[in-house]
């Protein structure tokens, strides 16, 4: 009963079981990092500052199970004080249409589908779909009727099926 400080390590051996009256109970136990370790990995990792909150570790190979219902789906969310949907990567059952999801600032981005297919936005002109990390305004995205269009610097240059085309499919604008 009441509060308490234990100050440096603690063992444990066997299992510790962690009872609240509900809600954070955990917010009020664990503050700061959170390292679960089965085993020893046999070498000395550093911790990095950016990712040191949670640590898995095991001798072998380490994992994190999200389990859910059937028709529910498993999350990791991030976050800012700003923004309650900076990012999230989101899995689903889908009652057996699975597929995995990436969401940027509230809105799906990418998904693997069951089938094995990436599937993306389609893109514009001038944002493509598919775009080179150094110009974000040049690169392919989806024209009309299933032809697939490649921009440079927010200009059509060229596409790609579909309609009347020249030399092997492709049209130049």
């Amino acid at each position: 009963t009441g509060g308490g400080t234990i100050s440096g390590d603690l063992t444990i051996s066997g299992d510790l079981t962690v009872e609240g009256s509900g809600g954070a109970v955990y917010d009020e136990i664990i503050e700061g990092s959170l390292h679960i370790k089965t085993a020893a990995t046999g070498g000395t990792i550093a911790d990095l500052s950016y990712a040191d909150d949670l640590v898995i570790e095991d001798d072998g190979a380490a994992g994190i199970s999200i389990r859910t219902p059937d028709n529910s789906s498993g999350n990791i969310v991030f976050q800012s004080v700003t923004n309650d949907t900076v990012a999230r990567i989101l899995a689903d059952y889908g009652s057996g249409s699975e597929y995995l999801a990436i969401e940027v600032d509230g809105s799906e981005r990418m998904r693997v589908n069951s089938a094995g297919q990436v599937l993306i936005s389609d893109g514009t002109v001038s944002l493509p779909a598919l775009a080179f990390s150094d110009d974000p305004n040049t690169g392919w995205y989806a024209g009309t009727d299933g032809v697939w269009s490649f921009s440079d610097n927010g200009v059509k240059i060229f596409d790609i099926g579909g309609g009347e085309t020249t030399s092997g499919g492709i049209t130049a604008s």
